[in-house]
């Protein structure tokens, strides 16, 4: 039987994972969508 505690390795490894992902995610925004004339032009104007 699983104590309460073992659940806990579920969630040490959410976090750099989520990091992870939000640096990925981020970096593809920046790179591919804010890199577009016509979204800055709808971000600005």
């Amino acid at each position: 039987m699983r104590g309460v505690y073992d659940q806990g390795m579920i969630f040490d490894d959410f976090l750099p994972t989520a990091e992870y992902w939000l640096y990925r995610t981020s970096s593809y925004l920046l790179t591919n969508v804010m890199d577009d004339p016509a979204w800055l032009a709808l971000i600005f104007c």
